[in-house]
């Protein structure tokens, strides 16, 4: 009975004990247990993070670090970030989507800007802006040059696709 009571407590502590083979198990080096543990505190500490985000944006508050990703958590997430995280959970937790939960704290301006600011990101990934240092076009002095081919004639009847032709041939 001791011995089941010390296996399982072994196998419970994967950060302190290696296992070696089948009920074996060896004490972690030192330099990996630290790094272990400061993975572990380093956790501990982003879900308690995590959890005041939630309880914030459950206040009806707005938390800065969530705020100031805005459209960027529902076009490009982040998914194992603490902030859209954080989103899900009060958005499971209050019934409604990440999208009307941004509205409602103020992330998100309206639902015009949602549309424009989501189409803008999927659109042009890169900004939408032009690069530095793009020359201006040139003028063309106010008149095109004219086509070399007729113009096609609008009609409700159109001739069958075989004799169908191109306006410039």
């Amino acid at each position: 009975m001791e011995a089941a009571a010390i296996l399982l407590r072994l196998h419970g502590a994967p950060v302190h004990f290696h296992r070696k083979g089948r009920g074996r198990y060896r004490p972690a080096p030192p330099d990996i247990l630290k790094q272990a543990l400061a993975a572990l505190e380093r956790r501990r500490l982003q879900e308690e993070q995590k959890q005041r985000y939630v309880e914030t944006l459950k206040a009806g508050e707005l938390p800065p670090a969530i705020a100031a990703l805005g459209v960027a958590l529902l076009v490009r997430p982040d998914k194992n970030g603490i902030e859209y995280k954080a989103l899900e959970q009060a958005a499971s937790e209050l019934h409604l989507s990440p999208l009307r939960l941004l509205l409602a704290r103020g992330a998100i301006a309206s639902p015009y800007r949602w549309h424009r600011d989501s189409f803008l990101a999927a659109t042009f990934p890169h900004g939408a802006s032009f690069p530095a240092g793009l020359p201006a076009p040139e003028p063309t002095g106010g008149e095109l040059p004219l086509a070399l081919c007729r113009r096609s004639r609008s009609t409700t009847r159109q001739r069958p696709r075989s004799t169908m032709r191109s306006p410039c041939s």
